[in-house]
């Protein structure tokens, strides 16, 4: 089998989630014995296996900055194009049209290879097309998204349900969501879970669950909140539940925020400027993937309150580190958690605070219970139990396995 891959979500200067999920499988596609060559894209720049793999190391080696090679390249064409076509009127109609030309120009003479489109919006080719929807954000909750983001998701996405052979998405969630908005068969929906990465699995020592808190200046229990800084999230209503919770309780357990800020991030940054300064909140920005799975281990738990997700990464990367974690009773959140999580109204103050009280409360408990025990060393028997059936739920060469199948699908059709 022969693919070709649009790996433009690796050439940002952080991964997103998307950028996460293309990495991981196509790490895996090019030692794939089934796949016999696999070609990466970009609109205007183009990776052969060997350059494709060297891009991969670099995501890896330089805390996911593109960088060096032919990275360095893709990444300085990606930015580049990005801030200028903001300054051109209808500027990215032009950009669509022109990288268009490129790719089908670049596909003319590979008619045997599958597409795989690792994002929403695929490109008009002759060849045969998988393309990944992730979510419909864009339909459900439009209040989240800039207005033109939101017409522009709306037109490519429905061009790419109604054109690709098969569809990708990542929960049981977000098919139904496709079925009920777009009409598509289930038979034509491909549900492949992402993986966790064996880091989340791995148990660290407190010398270097320690070192990675001192690097950040963050306490040695606290509440963890992973993602975007942007509405959708609902970080604004986490910050007003957890100012709920009694003063001891939030002094024992400050809340470490972890992300990137997102769109109309300045209104949550108003909210947390106060606590910030009483040592109340901690929010650290981006922080290195080599270090994220050091501060799930050192967090006492989770809270990941969205509105919205086609998954929830963080809910799997915290299970998988042996944390307990609140997350929202609806979307794909609970089929993640699986049952193993304190579930929570997200459009209810109350029940956030109530679901980061209990779980705090029981955090405490168990410390006091297990004093002579490094954090390292707390998880029990339930925990183990719970990390060994997240590996085995969300595991990346399942994910690659599965692409595969997919694209054997629809060579098939």
């Amino acid at each position: 089998m022969k693919l070709l891959v649009n790996i433009s979500p690796l050439l940002k200067p952080h991964l997103t989630g998307i950028g996460h999920y293309t990495r991981e499988i196509v790490a895996r596609l090019l030692d794939h014995s089934d796949v016999e060559d696999i070609v990466g894209f970009s609109g205007f720049h183009h990776f052969d296996r060997t350059s494709l793999r060297t891009l991969l190391e670099n995501t890896l080696n330089n805390k996911n900055s593109v960088s060096g090679g032919a990275g360095k390249v893709g990444q300085s064409l990606y930015a580049l194009v990005r801030e200028s076509i903001k300054r051109v009127p209808f500027s990215r109609n032009i950009a669509t049209n022109l990288l268009q030309r490129n790719v089908q120009h670049f596909f003319a003479d590979k008619p045997e290879y599958i597409y795989w489109e690792s994002g929403y919006t695929m490109y008009k080719v002759d060849n045969p097309v998988i393309a990944t929807i992730y979510d419909l954000s864009h339909v459900r909750y439009r209040q989240f998204h800039p207005a033109g983001r939101v017409r522009w998701f709306a037109a490519k996405v429905e061009y790419t349900v109604k054109n690709a052979d098969r569809l990708i998405t990542v929960s049981e969630f977000s098919k139904t969501e496709i079925q009920r908005v777009y009409g598509v068969p289930a038979a034509q929906i491909s549900v492949i879970y992402p993986g966790v990465s064996e880091e989340y699995l791995q148990t660290y020592s407190p010398e270097e669950i320690a070192r990675v808190a001192k690097h950040y200046n963050i306490p040695q229990n606290y509440l963890l909140a992973v993602g975007t800084l942007e509405p959708r999230k609902n970080i604004a209503g986490l910050l007003h539940a957890y100012l709920k919770l009694p003063t001891m309780l939030r002094k024992n357990f400050p809340l470490v925020l972890v992300g990137c800020k997102g769109w109309q991030h300045s209104n949550i940054d108003k909210l947390i400027a106060s606590q910030v300064a009483r040592g109340e909140i901690y929010s650290l920005g981006y922080v290195a993937q080599d270090h994220l799975p050091l501060i799930y281990q050192g967090a006492s738990a989770l809270a990941y309150v969205s509105f919205y997700e086609g998954f929830g990464m963080p809910v799997a990367e915290a299970l998988a580190s042996g944390i307990p974690v609140i997350t929202s009773d609806r979307a794909s959140m609970p089929e993640v958690a699986g049952g193993r999580a304190e579930l929570i109204n997200p459009e209810d103050i109350d029940s956030i605070a109530n679901g980061l009280l209990v779980t705090l409360e029981k955090c405490t408990s168990r410390d006091r219970s297990m004093h002579t025990e490094s954090k390292s060393k707390r998880a029990g028997d339930v925990e183990m139990h719970a990390k060994k059936t997240i590996a085995n739920r969300f595991d990346w060469q399942v994910s690659a396995d599965r692409v595969i199948q997919t694209a054997q699908a629809v060579r098939g059709q």
